[in-house]
């Protein structure tokens, strides 16, 4: 979260070149993101821009819809997004961050700054939760633990949602994150390898095509949409790397999802669907439907436990 003050964001890696069409930086308070996936922008009073061409894809280089839905004035900036992108955010229906009406409370800091995880509820004092759930803070959905979807792929920033319905649920995020270091660019954010050999030294690929993959390739998929979409169909996926993990080959790619209160979420497991066809789509791998992939020889692709 950055305050743009009349000129475009900076960031160490990437870039947001130029506003939504139609407008100058001086125009845009705040953007939110733009750091790997996709940028959003508060307008002059603070609400979020939405409609065509007001979400910026790092992936295109292009400006796209953000939002199906009209808010007149605008799309208030509230809890939703600043639980998790300001640092001591405060919601109010009267005190407005900057005396912007658009933002609905007012935070200590702009972005996630130490304090967002190391500071007490009450503002004094440091803390130090290693605990799963403090990630979960932000990196969940409010809907009591279930991962919710859309189209077909699971919505971001449910990873404690994910992984609290995986079988690695007894783990912390620190076991495989470090929370210090970025796990794109480069930043050796991973403490694991993609391997998963420091957990699992018995698991070893077996040859017979697989042999060049890692564990992640097919038990951490691009099951999530971030910013972007690619294929369709049984071969659609999205642009991150779900912590499910489970594997399910008896399982259709429909079983994967259920309904409840009027929205569709996703069971703690991966079918076929994700595991085997985000290869074999006749352009990475060899083409497989997903009966054939669950009809496939029964041989282990990796060494037992």
């Amino acid at each position: 979260m950055q305050s743009t003050g009349g000129n475009p964001p900076s960031y160490p890696y990437s870039s947001v070149p130029n506003p939504p069409s139609g407008f100058s930086w001086f125009d845009v308070t705040y953007v939110q993101g733009g750091y790997y996936r996709k940028a959003n922008f508060l307008d002059s009073s603070g609400y979020v821009m939405t409609g065509p061409g007001k979400q910026y894809n790092l992936a295109g280089f292009n400006f796209v819809q953000y939002t199906d839905t009209s808010y007149p004035p605008g799309l208030p900036y509230d809890e939703s997004c600043a639980r998790c992108h300001a640092t001591g955010w405060k919601p109010s229906t009267t005190d407005h961050q900057d005396g912007l009406p658009g933002i609905m409370g007012t935070w200590f800091e702009a972005g996630v700054t130490c304090e967002a995880c190391h500071r007490l509820a009450d503002g004094s004092g440091i803390v130090l939760n290693n605990s799963a759930a403090k990630c979960g803070t932000c990196h969940a959905r409010p809907d009591g633990g279930q991962i919710e979807t859309q189209g077909g792929l699971i919505m971001n920033y449910e990873q404690y949602d994910e992984l609290m319905k995986s079988p690695m649920s007894t783990h912390t995020c620190q076991d495989c994150h470090s929370p210090h270091k970025n796990t794109v660019y480069g930043g050796g954010g991973r403490v694991v390898s993609h391997t998963c050999i420091e957990c699992h030294p018995s698991r070893i690929v077996r040859p017979g095509g697989h042999e060049t993959l890692v564990c992640t390739d097919c038990h951490k998929p691009p099951v999530v949409k971030s910013a972007v979409q690619y294929g369709s169909g049984d071969y659609k996926r999205g642009d991150t790397s779900t912590h499910i993990f489970k594997i399910d080959r008896t399982k259709n790619p429909a079983d994967m999802f259920y309904s409840s209160g009027g929205k569709t979420y996703a069971h703690g497991f991966l079918t076929v669907r994700e595991a085997c066809l985000y290869c074999h789509d006749g352009i990475e791998a060899v083409y497989l439907t997903a009966a054939q992939a669950k009809a496939s020889p029964i041989v282990p692709t990796h060494t037992p436990y």
